[in-house]
């Protein structure tokens, strides 16, 4: 059964461009010292339901910034694990989290390449990346669509910066390919986004609740 890739077709959070008011629209980290988990669900089949636990920690002086996919249960899936500095984003982990039968928990890596994932040069951008996890290769490209649109979260009319990012993934059994557009609104970081399988097959992901 192929993956996902939940984290990295969702959520890779940081924003990367130069202007000050882009970077505004990056989580802040002040908000994740204790963790917090955002709620998102799917406008057209609101049965569906994601939840991401966030957080960071400083380990020998280095800001690392983890985010968890989560099981209905509260136990996570997926986990994406980036280092911030003051002009870069790099992932340092992610993988898969399996439980057998009797509930043991076993993490599949991807391989310990440490891959920039974000600049913050808008110049930089579209950015394009890989991971391998297993036998699966999956592949994204991030350019800016919007640096100025809305949209409706939370009782509220938010500004915010819309990314189209485009996904391959690669396994024995073939080639997936789909794109979606990424919402980032000021202060709150990734708010919805809208992912199109195909023209009948459209998910409308949204933020419903911040724990």
């Amino acid at each position: 059964m192929k993956k996902i890739f939940t984290i990295l077709v969702v959520s890779f959070l940081l924003l990367s461009c130069d202007e000050p008011k882009l970077q505004r629209y990056y989580f802040q980290m002040d908000d994740f010292s204790k963790s917090k988990t955002y709620i998102y669900v799917d406008q057209n089949k609101p049965d569906n339901i994601i939840h991401f636990k966030m957080y960071y920690k400083i380990v020998d002086s280095d800001t690392i910034f983890t985010s968890e996919a989560l099981n209905p249960d509260g136990t996570p899936i997926e986990v994406f694990v980036e280092k911030i500095d003051d002009s870069k984003s790099t992932m340092t982990d992610y993988y898969f989290v399996y439980y057998d039968s009797q509930g043991k928990k076993e993490d599949v890596f991807s391989d310990k390449i440490k891959t920039e994932v974000y600049s913050y040069k808008q110049s930089s951008y579209p950015l394009v990346w890989k991971v391998e996890v297993g036998t699966q290769t999956f592949t994204k490209k991030r350019s800016i669509l919007k640096m100025d649109s809305t949209i409706e979260v939370l009782g509220h009319t938010l500004k915010c910066i819309v990314f189209k990012d485009e996904f391959k993934i690669e396994d024995e059994n073939g080639l997936t390919e789909f794109f979606q557009e990424s919402y980032y609104a000021d202060g709150m970081g990734m708010i919805g986004y809208k992912r199109f399988i195909s023209d009948d097959n459209v998910m409308d992901y949204k933020l419903k609740e911040i724990k």
